[in-house]
């Protein structure tokens, strides 16, 4: 996948949590190597967001993507935004997975929460 589409992707999300009642915490947030795409939110939740975007059904499920590797960097990469950004913060926080299938205009969204 190429950058533009992930980022029309990440901004499709940013879009849609905004439009729903959250806040935007963070987005693209880059520190020591690691990377979250969003951070938001609302109320009592706190949630972190990996985005991921394909343009056809054909291509392997984001799901079936995401390594335990990958979730132990943004479980390190939302601790470490939790003390670099807020420190007082008491939220649990929750780790999802956002799959988008392209085009935007048109795009079908796929919450999943990740549980580990």
């Amino acid at each position: 996948m190429g950058w533009a589409k992930g980022v029309t992707a990440e901004e499709f999300v940013a879009m849609q949590l905004t439009i729903k009642g959250w806040r935007i915490e963070a987005r693209n947030y880059r520190r020591k190597g690691l990377e979250i795409d969003i951070i938001a939110s609302r109320d009592e939740r706190l949630i972190c967001v990996e985005v991921k975007a394909r343009n056809s059904e054909n291509i392997p499920h984001p799901a079936n993507l995401m390594r335990h590797q990958k979730l132990g960097k943004l479980e390190l990469g939302m601790l470490t935004w939790l003390a670099d950004e807020a420190p007082e913060e008491t939220r649990n926080v929750e780790f999802w997975l956002c799959s988008v299938l392209l085009p935007t205009s048109r795009a079908q969204v796929e919450w999943i929460r990740i549980e580990y």
